[in-house]
């Protein structure tokens, strides 16, 4: 009950997701029945929107994106979590962090267990000093409005 108290909105959120996934099961049942295949009905994959390069120009952005998907390393540097994304799309975002914030990321190849194939991902390295472009970036963002996700920068 504490939990409910503290955190509404999250609870709020938990019980939108169990009625949105009782209404995936009501319609899968339905199609089912209709004898349709479930795979034309529902195809769900992320893409990189064409524009990105007029999207993501704002530092802030940046910080949401890593803060949500993104993953410090044990050296100096991190990842962005971009394996849904084909190798195009990540070199998409490649050349978009370049010219937008001039920062030199990396793409990287590597077997996702999931899905049981190669996948790629976007790599912020320690060298050329590109990680702590990358941090002087955010780091005044995160500490202000966000200070419990610095542990992601430090």
């Amino acid at each position: 009950m504490i939990f409910v108290k503290k955190h509404k909105h999250l609870t709020k959120l938990i019980v939108m997701n169990m009625r949105f996934i009782r209404l995936i099961v009501i319609v899968l049942n339905y199609i089912t029945l209709c004898g349709m295949k479930k795979s034309q009905i529902f195809v769900f994959k992320k893409i990189i929107p064409k524009n990105i390069e007029q999207l993501l120009i704002d530092p802030i952005a940046l910080a949401i994106w890593y803060l949500d998907d993104g993953t410090k390393r044990n050296y100096n540097g991190c990842r962005f979590a971009t394996q849904s994304f084909s190798l195009e799309e990540n070199e998409m975002l490649q050349s978009t962090l370049k010219r937008n914030f001039d920062l030199s990321v990396k793409v990287e190849k590597f077997w996702n267990k999931k899905i049981g194939k190669e996948a790629y991902g976007l790599s912020v390295p320690s060298k050329n000093k590109s990680y702590l472009t990358f941090k002087n970036l955010i780091y005044s963002f995160v500490k202000t409005e966000i200070p419990s996700m610095l542990y992601k920068l430090e």
